[in-house]
C-alpha cells in the first residue's frame, strides 16, 4: 500500500545527496508498487519477504544486510520498521533514525514501552509534525530525542493552472473562498469532522 510515510521514504532515497550518501531501501514485506521509479533512479531496493507479524527471520536479514552492505546509518519509518530495524541498528551498533507519522492511539500499552527502551538506542526520533511529537512525548519519548521535520512534496511535478482557470473549470464565482482537506479516505483522517466544522463555517 502507499500512504504518506512510503512517500516520504520513496522521495528522500531518490533526492538524498549522491556525493555524500549510497541510499538503499530494504521493504520488510513486498517491494510495493513504488519500487519501480526508486529503482529507475538508482536507488536499490531489497524486499525481506517478513511472513506474519512475528517472523524474527526478519532481524537476522537485516542485521546480515546492514552488514554485507557496510550501512552506516538506519533510518526507519512506521512502527513495523522502528522495531525491526532498530533492533538491527542496535545489534550492529549503528546510528539509527526513526521517524513517527502518526498518532499511534491504536498501540497497546506494551507497545509503548518497547518505544521508550528502543529510543535509548536512537539517535533521533523524527516526527512529521508536532503534534506527532507531543504524542509520543507523552507516552515518556524525551524531549530532546525529538524533532518535527514535515513531510515535503515535489512541487515542480504538480500541474499549475492559474486560480481563475481552475474556478472556471469547477464551475465557482471568481475568488470564491476555498477550503481542502487531501487525504485518504480512512477513519484516522477524521474526515467526518472537517465536513461538520465546514457545515458551520
Amino acid at each position: 500500500a502507499v500512504g504518506g510515510a512510503e512517500r516520504v521514504v520513496s522521495l528522500l532515497a531518490q533526492h538524498l545527496d549522491r556525493t555524500r550518501f549510497v541510499p538503499l531501501v530494504a521493504c520488510l514485506n513486498e517491494p510495493g508498487v513504488l519500487a519501480t521509479s526508486l529503482e529507475a533512479s538508482g536507488v536499490r531496493v531489497i524486499a525481506l519477504r517478513k511472513r506474519g507479524a512475528l517472523d524474527v527471520r526478519v532481524l537476522w536479514r537485516l542485521i546480515r544486510l546492514i552488514r554485507q552492505e557496510r550501512i552506516e546509518v538506519v533510518h526507519t519509518h512506521l512502527w513495523g520498521a522502528n522495531l525491526w530495524g532498530r533492533l538491527a541498528a542496535w545489534w550492529t551498533r549503528r546510528p539509527v533514525i526513526a521517524t513517527e507519522h502518526n498518532i499511534d492511539d491504536w498501540k497497546p500499552r506494551g507497545y509503548f514501552a518497547i518505544d521508550r527502551w528502543l529510543a535509548r538506542h536512537t539517535a533521533k526520533l523524527i516526527t512529521v509534525s508536532d503534534q506527532v511529537g507531543a504524542f509520543y512525548q507523552g507516552r515518556g519519548i524525551p524531549a530532546a530525542l525529538c524533532q518535527t521535520i514535515h513531510n515535503g512534496i515535489e512541487t515542480g511535478t504538480l500541474p499549475a493552472p492559474s486560480r481563475s482557470t481552475l474556478y472556471d473549470t469547477l464551475g465557482w464565482p471568481d475568488h470564491t473562498p476555498v477550503v481542502a482537506a487531501i487525504s485518504r479516505l480512512v477513519e484516522a483522517k477524521n474526515l467526518g469532522l472537517f465536513l461538520e466544522v465546514m457545515a458551520e463555517v
